[in-house]
């Protein structure tokens, strides 16, 4: 599926459902479905970094295309963890676009690693982990992820 869809200044994925059923997350207007049937009903979502959700787009139409590269992204990217805050598991989305030796860590607010989530290599695709934060206390914390080239850190905050 490909969609016309306006990005907001704030804009941080898309989500997609098939007949009021989660699919996929995107961070490209850019779906490929495993099983296309022509009576599928689309709805996409765009969400910004508050974790707020669009209405359903519906100034264009979703059209079928043959693309056997959708379910790799374009280039890297970290997304915000949901939900944020969290207390005391969040999820964490992250996208390569090529096998890649991935790390992400978290750090408290003195910069002190807390914890390594991923060290290895990772075939080029998306990702998502969990974080459980059992164990450590109410505050700010931030995630890295470092990908050959590719560095971005976000930030989090668990409440108790």
């Amino acid at each position: 599926l490909r969609w016309d869809s306006p990005k907001e200044k704030d804009f941080q994925y898309y989500e997609i459902y098939r007949n009021g059923v989660f699919m996929s997350y995107s961070t490209d207007p850019l779906f490929r479905d495993s099983d296309p049937l022509p009576e599928n009903q689309y709805q996409i979502y765009s969400v910004d970094y508050a974790g707020n959700k669009s209405k359903p787009y519906s100034s264009g139409p979703v059209t079928a295309i043959n693309d056997e590269n959708t379910g790799i992204p374009e280039q890297y990217y970290l997304l915000q963890n949901q939900p944020n805050p969290f207390n005391p598991v969040t999820s964490i989305k992250y996208g390569l676009p090529e096998v890649s030796q991935v790390k992400i860590e978290v750090f408290n607010s003195l910069g002190q690693k807390i914890r390594t989530l991923i060290d290895g290599k990772k075939q080029a695709g998306r990702y998502e982990i969990r974080f459980d934060a059992n164990g450590l206390s109410s505050g700010v914390y931030y995630y890295r992820i470092t990908a050959d080239n590719f560095v971005k850190i976000n930030k989090m905050l668990l409440v108790k």
